[in-house]
């Protein structure tokens, strides 16, 4: 079943020569930037015990000079009785964690690498709008009011929350700019890394 669009993290590499530590080094930092928001999530509202954490999937991988994969929410069914012997099929909200995590990826590069700002600052705006509709930017504006900065609103988060993520996502960044073997980084569309700006 193909996931919405908006529903996805599709990162696009190009590339002369891709080592395997890389792509597992970059699949290592994107999981554990989700199962970490995604703990913050659940220890923080209640209806959750129980519930297995979602988790970042990979759906589909293509390959040739480049790789391209999109990595959706995953999710389990909880199937429970209840008093009355009734089967109880319980599916967890989604809280759009690869919407989330790519803003956070493509907010970092933008701050990362200043002569593209221009370019990026008009990317992200138009996934702002993505990003306020999931349940996890609810979730982030419950502690900051009626914050309508959308990057400051996903700092704070970040800073106050999850602060052990922001490592990751730089990390992440970095290595993407530093391997010189990657020609182009794209994140759901959005360049990150092109030809000419290395």
């Amino acid at each position: 079943m193909e996931e919405n669009s908006s529903e996805a993290l599709e990162i696009y590499i190009d590339y002369d020569r891709l080592g395997a530590q890389d792509l597992a080094g970059l699949l290592s930092n994107l999981s554990f930037i989700s199962t970490k928001i995604a703990e913050d999530y659940f220890s923080r509202f209640e209806g959750y015990a129980g519930e297995d954490l979602p988790t970042l999937d990979i759906e589909t991988i293509h390959t040739g000079g480049s790789i391209k994969f999109r990595l959706v929410e995953g999710w389990k069914v909880r199937i429970t009785s209840s008093k009355e012997a009734d089967i109880v099929v319980g599916v967890p909200r989604k809280l759009g964690l690869p919407i989330v995590i790519g803003y956070l990826l493509v907010s970092i590069a933008n701050g990362y690498q200043d002569y593209r700002n221009k370019q990026l600052d008009n990317r992200l705006k138009e996934i702002e709008i993505q990003l306020k509709e999931t349940e996890l930017a609810k979730a982030m504006a419950l502690h900051h009011a009626e914050e309508q900065d959308t990057f400051r609103l996903a700092s704070n988060y970040i800073d106050d929350k999850v602060p052990e993520i922001k490592p990751a996502i730089m990390d992440t960044i970095k290595s993407v700019f530093g391997n010189r073997d990657m020609t182009a980084f794209r994140i759901n569309g959005i360049e990150i890394k092109s030809p000419d700006s290395q």
